[in-house]
């Protein structure tokens, strides 16, 4: 009976450390893959920073190209258009009609600012 007893509780100390030896490993092991892919991402990031600003020199040179496109077929239109005069034209000043609508705007109820 006795040694059922001592088998017993020292079956559940050893099965109690195993488990908390797995458990240590598990996490070291994540800690060192951690590690490890830390230091390749930074690796990786330093192999790629020509690249980008390569790639950021193409995009600006694209986007360079692209507007003095649109400036020469500015200044190849020769006619006048409808919607840019008026796109670009200054604001009229406030009519005496505006003013009469704000005053009754200003009557009825909020103003207008």
């Amino acid at each position: 009976m006795l040694e059922a007893v001592t088998f017993g509780a020292f079956s559940e100390i050893q099965r109690t450390a195993a488990r908390s030896s797995a458990a240590v490993h598990r996490v070291w092991d994540g800690y060192v893959g951690l590690r490890g892919v830390q230091a390749e991402n930074e690796s990786s990031a330093r192999a790629r920073r020509p690249a980008d600003r390569l790639q950021e020199e193409r995009a600006l040179a694209t986007r360079a190209r692209q507007l003095e496109g649109l400036l020469n077929l500015r200044k190849q239109q020769t006619l006048s258009t409808a919607a840019a005069e008026v796109i670009a034209a200054a604001p009229a000043p406030i009519s005496a009609r505006s003013r009469s609508t704000r005053a009754r705007a200003t009557a009825w109820g909020p103003t207008w600012r």
